[in-house]
């Protein structure tokens, strides 16, 4: 999910898409990244959330928790069978043939917050 290096300004938008077609081509994901589960969230890509240290992510959480596609776990030693069950059952049953209508929603506020 991490780029290596510096990522031009003019070259932000392809790269944010490129990273949001790369996650909604997974089954499902698990993270600890807090920009990861929103790109999750965005993407319709059913995620399992684990905590950090920063507690971040379990303070989005409880914005999005309503989005059938987020798990919450505060540690990784907790995930199991039936959380992964439930992640893969649910990529079966989401659609995510509006990734390109949430890209063009992503690029107009990007391009606000960035000029």
């Amino acid at each position: 999910m991490l780029y290596s290096h510096t990522i031009l300004k003019e070259y932000r938008t392809k790269a944010v898409n490129e990273k949001l077609l790369e996650i909604s081509s997974y089954g499902f994901v698990i993270t600890d990244m807090l920009h990861c589960m929103i790109s999750c969230v965005i993407t319709n890509t059913p995620c399992i959330a684990i905590d950090n240290i920063s507690g971040k992510i379990g303070g989005v959480y409880e914005w999005i928790k309503s989005n059938g596609g987020v798990m919450f776990c505060e540690d990784a030693k907790n995930i199991n069978d039936y959380m992964i069950d439930q992640m893969l059952s649910f990529s079966e049953i989401t659609n995510r043939n509006n990734l390109g209508e949430e890209i063009k929603k992503l690029e107009i506020l990007f391009s606000k917050g960035w000029q």
